[in-house]
């Protein structure tokens, strides 16, 4: 995108761009086959591309691409079981009882409404203290923080994150430096995508796909790498601008 900046919404800038996105995002397909974290490489090109100045008539052409090959996406790539959590977002009288495909979301929501307002108190949720939430510490542990925190801990979470990621813009909008920008933009959008995966799973208007909540979550490698994402928007803001020798020199073509 540093490269095409001046030319961004070219045909040739839009091409070279779609290309690294696929190869990014099919090589994480093929290696790890985790769609949650190859749908967050989309997302934050998608908000990388839409802050560096890609015409908003590129997204449309790219939303009717994807709705046109949808159902061909839909009866090769989605397993009978994805295809039910899909569909269990939308039709109630699939698996009503929740003791199938929608087990999962009757406890994150039979949780999270416990704690009402104020919740239940800290270490005294009926549910989550026994473990009759399934990934408690994970996937939904928003869910968790609600039945002890109630929703008032829920919105201070998401208050925090919120403003995790526009100062993470903000810095971005601060630095002369193309790149630099892009780089902010680019942690902000993976952190806003996150927190909107992670909280529609546990409210039942996402589909489990098993994305941490950032910084909040258990997890090692989730955690270490939000850190380093949020070092380089650090670094930005100690340098905003290049030095000299660091300067992009944009190769012959």
């Amino acid at each position: 995108m540093t490269s095409h900046q001046h030319n961004l919404s070219s045909f040739r800038s839009v091409i070279h761009m779609g290309w690294y996105l696929i190869l990014l995002v099919g090589t994480n397909m093929v290696l790890s086959k985790d769609l949650g974290v190859s749908l967050i490489f989309v997302f934050i090109f998608v908000g990388m591309a839409f802050a560096g100045g890609v015409k908003l008539f590129w997204f449309l052409i790219a939303g009717g691409g994807i709705a046109a090959v949808w159902p061909i996406l839909w009866e090769r790539f989605f397993s009978d079981r994805q295809k039910l959590r899909i569909e269990a977002l939308f039709n109630p009288a699939i698996d009503p009882q929740g003791t199938g495909v929608r087990y999962h979301l009757k406890r994150s929501l039979d949780t999270l409404t416990g704690g009402g307002v104020t919740g239940q108190g800290l270490f005294n949720g009926n549910r989550v203290q026994v473990g009759a939430l399934p990934a408690q510490h994970t996937d939904f542990i928003f869910s968790a923080i609600g039945e002890e925190m109630g929703y008032i801990g829920c919105f201070l979470v998401l208050v925090m994150l919120f403003a995790l990621a526009g100062r993470c813009i903000w810095v971005g909008c601060q630095s002369p430096d193309y790149m630099r920008r892009m780089v902010c933009f680019g942690a902000a959008s993976a952190l806003i995508f996150q927190v909107f995966v992670n909280v529609g799973m546990c409210i039942g208007v996402v589909p489990v796909i098993g994305l941490t909540l950032p910084l909040i979550s258990y997890g090692g490698s989730s955690t270490v790498t939000i850190y380093a994402m949020l070092g380089l928007v650090s670094g930005v803001y100690a340098r905003p601008a290049p030095r000299s020798h660091e300067r992009y020199i944009q190769p012959p073509r």
